[in-house]
């Protein structure tokens, strides 16, 4: 198994807060970067916020509206997950993917999770049974 190193990913936005994790199954998670708008020339991969929003609502709460946004999505495709936005390793949002629709706005606190497979959303190994956070490619 190739492994590259942490700063591959660091340079592509992996591995900082915040950030979305997608539960694919038990152990298999999927990291999406969360950018600020205006870095859009900066990135190629990872969900951006609305820069209207972060403008009239703060950067945490325009977070928050990503999530639901994000969230509400997959839910209205038919493939819902288990969403997390992780803004520090103490604090994130939950959104649970059998959670009625309405329940978007209003994400559950809690720790961020850690271990299990991470992969990028063009699904390269991050780490392996590591934090989702600045982790050691095993």
């Amino acid at each position: 198994m190739e492994t590259k190193p942490l700063i591959h990913f660091q340079e592509r936005g992996y591995l900082m807060f915040p950030y979305f994790i997608i539960r694919v199954k038990p152990a298999l998670y999927v990291q999406v970067p969360l950018h600020r708008a205006n870095l859009q020339d900066q990135f190629d991969e990872g969900y951006f916020l609305d820069e209207e929003e972060e403008a009239d609502m703060g950067y945490s709460e325009a977070s928050l509206k990503a999530l639901a946004r994000f969230w509400s999505y997959g839910k209205r495709i038919n493939k819902p997950r288990d969403v997390c936005l992780a803004m520090s390793k103490e604090q994130g949002y939950f959104i649970a993917k059998d959670a009625p629709l309405e329940s978007a706005d209003r994400p559950k606190p809690g720790p961020v999770p850690i271990g299990g497979l991470l992969i990028t959303v063009n699904h390269e190994i991050i780490c392996i049974n590591q934090p989702h956070y600045v982790c050691q490619v095993i």
